[in-house]
């Protein structure tokens, strides 16, 4: 996210992927991979990588991670299974909710993804899966609420895919499950490009506290237009007023922030490398 001088806002780096952060031309440490650290049942041991990740973070001076990946193993030919921890919800999630946990206490941001029911990695934009609630609820979203609720998940990054035929941008799994239901109070990242097939948008995802709105974007249905008109105090898109889109605007920016100032990259002194270059 990019520096703020006017409220002392650094800019920081976020860092891929789940089994090895990487920033600003450093690698890092190679993990091993989540169906292997599941398979020990540890969630001590699961806690303890996610502190790790969160120390390695500061060292490669970044702040955010991508990761970690919490789908459940739904097809065993996903072209991403070897990010995701189980094909069990509920043991997946209390590893996951580990890990989480230990990135986050240690300062760390997380990017829990890819939200949800990402089966398959080839033609994943756009793709139409379907399911019903309670599988949904019971298995497949579980890991994802139990990162939420036990982990205290501070960051999400949605998914290409569509869930039955509503875009994962949609407002009803950002604020009405995520936020309502769940507690979360992050803000999301996309993916970091916008994809039409999957009806994204910049008005979708402003309203489902996500971001970069547009501005990273390859597809041109994602830029949020509109400008500030100071004195008549709203956001004006064309000659029509959206005081709707503006208040949106607001509360992405507020839980962007409200992230960063309770992360390492606003405590324990740690300055970000982009900061010591400017001075």
């Amino acid at each position: 996210t990019a520096a703020l001088p006017s409220i002392g806002k650094l800019q920081v780096t976020d860092q891929d992927g789940p089994q090895q952060t990487k920033a600003n031309g450093k690698p890092g440490w190679a993990w091993v991979g989540a169906g292997v650290i599941s398979s020990t049942w540890n969630v001590e041991l699961a806690e303890r990588h996610g502190e790790l990740v969160g120390w390695e973070s500061q060292l490669n001076e970044g702040a955010g991670w991508y990761g970690p990946a919490a789908n459940t193993h739904r097809n065993t030919l996903s072209g991403r299974n070897f990010e995701y921890y189980s094909q069990d919800g509920v043991q997946g999630g209390k590893i996951v909710a580990a890990v989480v946990r230990g990135c986050v206490e240690n300062g760390g941001r997380v990017y829990l993804k890819h939200t949800f029911l990402n089966d398959q990695e080839t033609d994943r934009t756009g793709l139409a899966t379907f399911c019903n609630e309670q599988a949904i609820r019971e298995i497949y979203l579980k890991p994802f609420e139990l990162g939420i609720r036990e982990g205290k998940a501070n960051g999400l990054m949605s998914s290409f895919n569509l869930i039955g035929l509503t875009t994962s941008a949609s407002y009803a799994t950002n604020i009405q499950l995520y936020t309502n239901e769940f507690g979360y109070k992050g803000a999301t990242v996309t993916d970091f490009w916008s994809a039409g097939a999957s009806g994204w948008n910049g008005y979708n995802m402003v309203r489902g506290l996500q971001f970069p709105l547009g501005t990273s974007s390859n597809n041109a249905s994602a830029k949020l237009e509109g400008e500030w008109d100071a004195d008549a105090n709203v956001l004006k898109v064309g000659d029509t007023a959206s005081y709707t889109q503006w208040y949106w605007a607001r509360e992405t920016a507020k839980r962007i922030l409200y992230v960063h100032v309770n992360s390492a990259a606003f405590m324990d002194g740690f300055i970000p490398a982009q900061a010591v270059s400017a001075a």
